[in-house]
This record gives structure tokens, C-alpha cells and sequence, in this order.
């Protein structure tokens, strides 16, 4: 009776033991796999304020060539993240043709969607977006540290990005945008301090 006693205790402590080292060396691995305070900062997009432009080149499907920065020769370019399936994206999209066409030309959409004029040809037409640049952004989000949309990243002309903005409406945009083309050009100690994106439940990425 006691050799049984001793044998399930045994098989008990055993078990324990395992477990507890199983749990340990999950901890050990999460541990490994949570970035650090300062390493979640860098993971932030304004954390590229200042720096260039990830890609200075995007293909168009409706182009036969790569549309390449600046978007019309000068100036700031705009790189617009957004998707026509997010809450957000989806009605602003729908007034975006109300830009004026200097802005038009100046801005590029970043949709995160695989090949996007085929898959929302229907609503690329409807919202009258076809003169717009669009470009498939899907391989691009991590690069340019996304982490919602829609978002507009301001680019001037040597490729450097100015801004980090989240976006809440059309109206938003359209007051941000005329912000920018108004004011005066950058000063190099004013990269760092500009704003930069707010989580809101759009898409996440």
C-alpha cells in the first residue's frame, strides 16, 4: 500500500514538474517575442517623420510605367492608405472626387488590397476614382509601419515624410490637405514635432 502511495506520488510529482517547466519556458518564449517599450516606439509610424520614404516608386495597373516621386514634378506628394472595406475608408472614398484636380495629382491611394482596379472596378467607378493613382499597398504596410487607416503620409519632394496623419472623415482630409498647401514650407526642426496616428477601429493591419 505505501510502495503504491510512493509510486503515484512519484508519478504526481513528476507531472508537476514537467508542467511547471513547460510553463516557464513559454514565458521564456513570450518574454522573447514582446517587444520592449522602446522597440514598440520605433514600431510607431511617426517614428518615420523625418526620415525618406520607403519606396520612392508605385506601379498603377492603369499605367504602363511606374509612377515615381514627386506625383507631378514638385511639391509634396500624398500617400493615402486606405481599403473600401473599412467603416472609415469606405464614405470618404466616396466624396474623394471632390478634391480639387491639382490635389488629385498629387495623391496616390495606398489601398490595402491586392490588385484593387480589378477587385473594386465597380466601385472605382461609382465613386469616380479612375484618374486617381492607385496602387496595390498590401506588401507595403509593414514598411511604412502602418497600423491603421486610413492614414495620410505627407512626402515632399526629396522624399522625406513630413507627416503622419490619421484620418476621420473626408472633411478631415480635405481640411488637412488644404492645411498643407497653404502653409509655409517645412522648417528642419518642425519634422519631428508633427503629429502622428491615433488608433481608431478602421483597419488594422
Amino acid at each position: 500500500m505505501i510502495i503504491a502511495f510512493q509510486v503515484v506520488l512519484a508519478i504526481s510529482l513528476l507531472f508537476l514538474a514537467a508542467m511547471l517547466f513547460m510553463a516557464v519556458r513559454q514565458i521564456g518564449i513570450l518574454s522573447r517575442r514582446i517587444p520592449r517599450t522602446e522597440e514598440l516606439e520605433d514600431l510607431k509610424p511617426h517614428s518615420l517623420i523625418g526620415e525618406k520614404v520607403p519606396a520612392f516608386e508605385f506601379m498603377d495597373s492603369a499605367r504602363e510605367w511606374p509612377l515615381a516621386l514627386p506625383f507631378d514634378g514638385s511639391g509634396n506628394s500624398f500617400l493615402l492608405f486606405t481599403s473600401f472595406t473599412c467603416s472609415i475608408c469606405h464614405p470618404m472614398l466616396e466624396r474623394l472626387h471632390q478634391l480639387a484636380g491639382t490635389l488629385r495629382q498629387k495623391t496616390l491611394l495606398m489601398v490595402l488590397s491586392e490588385n484593387p482596379r480589378e477587385v473594386f472596378s465597380r466601385e472605382i467607378h461609382e465613386f469616380q476614382l479612375g484618374d486617381f493613382h492607385i496602387t496595390d499597398a498590401t506588401s507595403m504596410a509593414e514598411s511604412f509601419k502602418l497600423r491603421h487607416a486610413p492614414a495620410l503620409y505627407v512626402v515632399d519632394a526629396q522624399g522625406t515624410i513630413k507627416e503622419v496623419l490619421q484620418i476621420w472623415s473626408f472633411a478631415d482630409l480635405q481640411e488637412h490637405l488644404t492645411r498643407i498647401t497653404t502653409q509655409s514650407p517645412y522648417e528642419p526642426d518642425q519634422v519631428k514635432s508633427m503629429a502622428a496616428i491615433q488608433p481608431v477601429q478602421a483597419v488594422t493591419v
